[in-house]
């Protein structure tokens, strides 16, 4: 069965002096060991052959997943400096709202105190977006105001999407044993993160392809890579396949490929709510492939490298 990817720290240069990543953080799913020869995550087979699971339960109802709405900004939370009087001051901050109110023409108002300390100001229910503006450029040239911003409406997104195969994908929100992912999309669907998926590599897909950055080979045998180069920038799966049995050691059986990898990259970010093929858990990450197995699996020393 294969587990849980584990976290590991930042790809560092291997030999070849490649960098592949950034200053930016980087979540890395290591894919390593005799787990990943098994079966995959039981997810859709979109990706790849699943192992038999339970007959799924239909996806919960809910609300297409939709542009959110624009609603017009009423308030601003103010953040003073804290040696400011403002900031620990209601009489102090009434004070500079109605300065800044005066200053711009708008009729601002200080309405309370937020539990951080943020004085909550408001604009009324006839600015429009040039008043907004405007009065955050009042406070903003304010050397007592540490930051200013628009307190802005937040949206339920727990959605059901619109992927073809979603309803087969029992595991994301099966009541039971489930992982109640549509909940956790309330609070993120991953933005911001690349996993490195370090496993076969990639095999195109388009279900996938939007949500792939550059990767690597750090295959070193360009027998067991298929590629005829060992090590280089391109992470395309080639495919682990063997034709017969004993072909990699003894009692080994022949088998076609897995594309493990690839099946790996669409659970964790498949492209989600397109009409088709599965969704992905965190659909709006992005996926760093990094290919340690080829033929006959990969080596420790391969994996290691791809790691550190």
């Amino acid at each position: 069965m294969f587990r849980a990817a584990a976290t590991a720290p930042q790809l560092r240069r291997n030999r070849k002096g490649h960098t592949l990543n950034g200053s930016r953080r980087r979540v890395i799913s290591v894919v390593a060991g005799a787990a990943i020869l098994g079966a995959a995550a039981t997810t859709s087979g979109a990706f790849a052959a699943a192992p038999a699971a339970p007959t799924p339960k239909p996806a919960p109802a809910s609300q297409t997943i939709r542009a959110l709405p624009s609603a017009p900004v009423e308030k601003l939370i103010v953040t003073y400096k804290s040696q400011a009087a403002e900031a620990g001051s209601n009489t102090a901050a009434k004070s500079d709202t109605a300065e800044k109110a005066a200053k711009t023409g708008e009729k601002l108002s200080f309405e309370r105190r937020l539990a951080a300390g943020g004085a909550l100001v408001d604009l009324g229910d006839s600015a429009t977006q040039q008043d907004v503006s405007k009065v955050m450029d009042a406070f903003r040239a304010d050397p007592a105001v540490a930051s200013v911003e628009p307190d802005i409406r937040a949206y339920a997104m727990a959605a059901t999407p619109n992927d073809t195969e979603y309803a087969k994908q029992w595991d994301l929100f099966e009541a039971t044993g489930g992982m109640n992912v549509p909940g956790a999309w309330d609070k993120t669907t991953g933005s911001g993160v690349t996993v490195a998926v370090i496993d076969t590599g990639y095999a195109a897909h388009s279900d996938l392809a939007a949500n792939v950055v550059s990767g690597y080979d750090f295959i070193s045998s360009s027998a067991d890579a298929r590629d005829n180069n060992g090590r280089d920038a391109d992470p395309k799966d080639e495919g682990d396949w063997n034709a017969t049995d004993n072909e990699c050691g003894s009692g080994s059986k022949a088998s076609s490929s897995s594309w493990h990898g690839t099946h790996v990259a669409g659970t964790i970010a498949g492209v989600t709510n397109n009409t088709k093929g599965i969704a992905g858990i965190a659909y709006n990450a992005k996926i760093q492939p990094v290919r340690v197995l080829g033929k006959c699996g990969g080596s420790s020393a391969d994996i290691a490298d791809a790691i550190t």
